[in-house]
């Protein structure tokens, strides 16, 4: 059976409880089969009518899933799908005050591997000598390409934004998630921006960035000579291959962001 995992949730939620949408990736689905997604989404609580409960979902009642879309993510060769879950109130009201919104854009990322399979000892402070295993593919120390599944996400409010909240928001920037957010496992969603536009005196659409990465962000590099070289294994399970490849984490620092200013 297929995997489902949530990476984007509550996206245009109105904060009265009447509609949200939630965006969803589903792997390992059979090149160009629909209904390997479908399924998959069903044996996952999201079938049509089913009770939303997404986080914050404890303040949003009678709200139910009326419309489910899939599509196949650029470049994964049909194995992974994005889904568009839409749930609606029999009652929307017409005219909600105000509003949050979370966008969404999938996309699988080119990196340099020297082994698959891997795994880190730590996604936060992998060990500098932990070896991380897996199956060699490069070719005497040349990596070779693949990909991983990176979503980029907005999340938009209106807030009094202030020359502190802004102070705020610069020390937490190039930092990952200490907690779930956004439907992201803790240090899996990177902060990668802000920006503000006025929209009425001392009122403020504040839009923030993040990249949620299925790698949680970490890279693969060699262990290297005194020339900068990659060491290569003679004999053994890597013959011909790196002899040892690390993991490592570029944005080591974790940040709580539920206190971004606006977001709650």
């Amino acid at each position: 059976m297929p995997t489902v995992i949530v990476t984007s949730i509550e996206e245009a939620r109105t904060n009265d409880g009447d509609t949200a949408t939630m965006r969803l990736l589903v792997t390992g689905v059979s090149a160009g089969d629909a209904a390997d997604c479908r399924d998959a989404l069903a044996a996952s609580n999201y079938s049509l009518g089913q009770s939303y409960t997404g986080a914050g979902g404890a303040g949003v009642s009678g709200i139910t899933l009326s419309n489910l879309s899939y599509s196949p993510v650029e470049d994964s060769g049909g194995t992974i799908w994005q889904a568009t879950a839409s749930y609606s109130s029999d009652d929307e009201s017409e005219s909600p005050a105000t509003y949050s919104k979370i966008e969404s854009s999938t996309k699988a990322e080119v990196v340099d591997v020297w082994r698959i399979g891997a795994t880190a000892d730590n996604i936060n402070t992998p060990g500098a000598t932990y070896d991380i295993g897996g199956t060699g593919v490069d070719a005497r120390g040349v990596p070779v390409s693949a990909l991983v599944v990176q979503q980029e996400l907005t999340y938009t409010v209106q807030h009094n934004f202030t020359t502190t909240d802004q102070a705020t928001v610069n020390g937490m920037i190039g930092t990952r998630n200490s907690a779930l957010f956004l439907g992201g496992n803790a240090g899996y969603v990177l902060f990668t921006g802000v920006r503000r536009s006025r929209i009425a005196v001392n009122l403020y659409e504040v839009t923030y960035t993040f990249v949620w990465d299925a790698a949680a962000h970490l890279r693969q590099i060699p262990d290297r000579d005194a020339d900068g070289e990659p060491i290569i294994s003679v004999g053994g399970a890597y013959d011909k291959k790196a002899k040892y490849v690390y993991a490592r984490q570029p944005f080591p620092t974790l940040s709580d962001f539920s206190t971004l200013p606006g977001i709650s």
